[in-house]
């Protein structure tokens, strides 16, 4: 009797699998930048969209308003200040702590009495997040949380005396190149990330250090007074090609610890404010006057029989034991710019037999 052969099904060897595998691999690194910048393409339109609307949003509040565009406490010529007073229930109370000239206190009035989205003011693109106002609702609030939850820089609301006398105002009567809003700016911080770095005839390489990081650094998109947008390779975008990032005519930018050099220098320069919070901002400092402590050197006694013990500018106690000797103090002079220092120091010795021997020392460097 002749038995039944059965089929046997045949499975995929590991040469056929690695094969199938290194196929997919190649696949995925052909298509993944190509997703990618698909992606991206879209965040940039979308992020163009939200400039838009803040644009029109802006717009309208002047139209409410006179013409006068959002615009917190004002104190001409302080420093331009951020994320103050965020829990404040109201602004223009006398009680509110958003301090004066803060920045981006006068573009969440647009949240607050425009009733704006909080994800209007989120690039897609970028790292940062919708503000949730700490559980409470945006009537109850005066600023954003914080600097992750704003992604756009916008121009300064508060001009110095020589920027009001130079004819700068802060309304709707604006050209329509002027440069109002933009992806955040980068700030001054190294090599990767400086707005005062290019020129305008710089080569591409240089000019993406004063871009947004929100496009990595490909660019920025940029609100202009008439409402409409444009994605722009360079910084150099403003009213006769200025910086948008910096003072005119000067490498000055508008950064968190802004000086008065930071303000517009004439009628029309757009100095956009707001630094990306992922970079650290190069900071201005103010010299102080600084001192260093005078020390001295405790002077140390032997217990034994002995007489009298002395010391510096100081007397001991006559009691059975090694003479107690301290070492003089000496002190460091401190110095610093407008301040003063002085250093002070003490020794001290001690020997004890049956008795008791005292000698101190005093050090002052002045």
């Amino acid at each position: 009797m002749v038995t039944g052969i059965k089929n046997r099904k045949r499975g995929f060897s590991l040469t056929e699998i690695t094969v199938v595998v290194a196929i997919i691999a190649l696949l995925v690194a052909v298509l993944m930048p190509v997703i990618n910048k698909a992606r991206e393409s879209s965040n940039r339109v979308n992020c163009a969209a939200n400039l838009r609307q803040i644009g029109q949003l802006m717009s309208q509040y002047g139209h409410d308003n006179r013409g006068n565009l959002p615009r917190t406490k004002y104190t001409a010529g302080a420093a331009i200040t951020y994320f103050t007073g965020a829990s404040s229930t109201d602004p223009f109370s006398s009680g509110s702590t958003v301090q004066a000239n803060d920045l981006t206190a006068a573009v969440f009035l647009l949240v607050r009495n425009m009733d704006a989205p909080a994800r209007l003011f989120i690039c897609p693109s970028s790292t940062m997040v919708p503000d949730t106002f700490g559980g409470a609702t945006a009537k109850q609030r005066s600023n954003f949380t914080s600097s992750a939850n704003l992604s756009y820089s916008f121009a300064c609301p508060y001009p110095d005396t020589a920027s009001s006398a130079a004819g700068y105002r802060w309304n709707t009567l604006r050209p329509s190149q002027f440069a109002v809003a933009s992806d955040v700016s980068p700030g001054v911080s190294n090599s990767n990330d400086d707005v005062t770095y290019p020129t305008r005839t710089s080569p591409t390489k240089d000019q993406r250090v004063a871009n947004s990081r929100n496009h990595k650094k490909d660019g920025q998109n940029v609100l202009y007074a008439d409402g409409h947008v444009d994605f722009a390779t360079t910084v150099f975008v403003g009213m006769d090609q200025d910086n948008i990032f910096t003072r005119q005519g000067t490498t000055v930018a508008l950064n968190d610890t802004t000086t008065p050099l930071g303000f517009p220098k004439v009628r029309l320069d757009s100095v956009l404010g707001v630094i990306d919070p992922t970079v650290a901002v190069a900071v201005s400092t103010t010299t102080t006057g600084t001192s260093t402590t005078g020390t001295g050197t405790t002077g140390t006694g032997t217990t034994g029989t002995g007489t009298t013990g002395t010391g510096t500018t100081g007397t001991g106690t006559t009691g059975t034991g090694t003479t107690g000797t301290g070492t003089t103090g000496t002190g460091t002079s401190g110095t610093g710019t407008n301040g003063n220092a002085n250093g002070n120091a003490n020794g001290n010795a001690n020997g004890n037999a049956n008795g008791n021997a005292n000698g101190n020392g005093n050090g002052k460097g002045g």
